[in-house]
């Protein structure tokens, strides 16, 4: 993953970021990015990419950008917003708490979400620019279900991350317009 990285990062423009990628040993598949490029890889999520290196990229690829774009630092800064505003709320009666819990939740959910799309669109341009296959993030996101968990449609609503055949779709749509080269 380091060396993976080392090459996408070599195709960025602003060639004064580091980033410093991990692979942990995790029971799941999931990637991290944090504040000053800090990127943490499961070893599962290798495992589920089956150590193909185009799918490695798009995933790297995609925890940069979050990184790049600032998603990371804005992630944080967004939920001490939130938590103060929870605050300010209050919540008096239980259904006033259900309402400001679910009022926020939504706003960072949906603000989560076009992060994500995002970092999938530049996470899978990225790859391509560094040598990998330009449809390595459409093979990935295609795979059986392992990768995205036994969420319910609830709990995907809720997640940070959209559904997969939404991610699919997008993605799909970006290569029509922008075939890779």
């Amino acid at each position: 993953v380091r060396r993976i990285g080392s090459a996408l990062a070599a195709r960025l423009k602003n060639r004064q970021l580091r980033f410093r990628i991990e692979a942990l040993q995790l029971p799941e598949p999931s990637a991290l990015a944090l504040p000053g490029g800090y990127i943490f890889v499961s070893t599962s999520l290798l495992d589920l990419c089956h150590r193909y290196e185009d799918e490695i990229a798009f995933v790297v690829g995609h925890e940069m950008t979050h990184v790049i774009r600032g998603h990371a630092t804005d992630h944080f800064l967004q939920d001490s917003v939130m938590k103060a505003l929870a605050r300010r709320l209050g919540g008096v009666t239980p259904l006033g708490a259900l309402l400001k819990d679910t009022t926020l939740q939504l706003l960072s959910s949906a603000y989560s979400q076009e992060c994500e799309f995002e970092a999938d669109e530049f996470g899978s341009r990225l790859a391509p620019a560094a040598g990998h296959h330009p449809l390595a993030s459409i093979r990935l996101l295609e795979r059986p279900q392992p990768l995205h968990g036994n969420q319910t449609p609830h709990g995907q609503y809720f997640s940070s991350h959209p559904p997969p055949p939404e991610r699919l779709a997008r993605l799909r749509r970006v290569w029509r317009r922008r075939p890779p080269l």
